[in-house]
């Protein structure tokens, strides 16, 4: 029982410092006029080795109005935006992938895998027009002291590229 007993405080460790990188964005995209919401969600399907993790426990997500959402997980934060299918196929993630790590999977199978690092680039049209998916998720991952500007600029970067 001594372990539960300090249960708090040790969840209180962990989550304060995403708390605190959430509510500063917050604050930034309320200094730029964007609209936003802010909750805490579970159920993220997080890469691990050659499978995927579910991660049970909640984590801030805040999602700004026209760009997509922004996730503080335990070891980096994430930038995720849906594209349909049309615009997935001609977008230049090659491009993008040159100065951020990004992911692209399926909106609907979030397992289905089109591009992370380590899978060729060339490929990823092809995998793209072999999938029935109607949307596409492109993630962006950041440390997390990434400062919210950084977040925000490559947010609209990746949204109107």
């Amino acid at each position: 029982m001594e372990t539960l007993e300090n249960l708090p405080e040790l969840l209180n460790g962990v989550y304060e410092p995403l708390c605190a990188r959430s509510k500063a964005l917050c604050s930034y995209l309320k200094e730029q006029g964007v609209t936003f919401t802010r909750g805490f969600y579970n159920l993220h399907a997080v890469r691990k080795g050659d499978g995927f993790f579910t991660e049970h426990f909640p984590i801030p997500v805040v999602t700004a109005q026209g760009l997509g959402d922004f996730g503080f997980e335990l070891d980096h934060i994430f930038f995720e935006a849906v594209l349909p299918r049309e615009k997935a196929l001609c977008f230049d993630f090659a491009a993008l992938a040159r100065g951020y790590n990004i992911e692209v999977y399926g909106a609907e199978d979030f397992l289905t895998d089109f591009y992370h690092t380590g899978m060729d680039m060339a490929e990823l049209r092809e995998r793209l027009l072999k999938s029935a998916e109607r949307e596409v998720c492109l993630c962006l991952k950041f440390a997390c002291d990434t400062p919210p500007q950084t977040l925000f600029a490559a947010a609209k970067t990746a949204v109107f590229i």
